[in-house]
């Protein structure tokens, strides 16, 4: 079964040249996050809540390459998604992930 939803015109897409922090971010209903494949546990260690970051990103490269990560975090549950694209990757490329 496939269920199309009605198109959401009022969806904001930032780009901020900040550190992200949990503050920042539980001013949004959701992130996605692009990571450099290459620093990927680098990157995950300056990301609020580092610590299940790197602990899911380490079981997930036990059974392989890592794509994505998915949690809930903070204390409202806020979906988040960590992509991993290699540093070279196009803003496009980054998008596929």
């Amino acid at each position: 079964m496939v269920e199309l939803l009605p198109a959401e015109r009022g969806i904001r897409v930032s780009q901020p040249k900040a550190q992200l922090d949990a503050r920042t971010l539980q001013k949004h209903d959701a992130a996605i996050i692009v990571c450099s494949r290459e620093h990927a546990e680098d990157a995950l260690a300056k990301l609020p809540a580092a610590a299940l970051w790197l602990r899911l990103y380490r079981d997930a490269r036990n059974r392989g390459q890592v794509t994505l990560l998915s949690a809930r975090i903070t204390s409202d549950a806020i979906p988040v998604v960590v992509a991993f694209a290699k540093s070279t990757a196009s803003a496009f490329e980054r998008l596929m992930r």
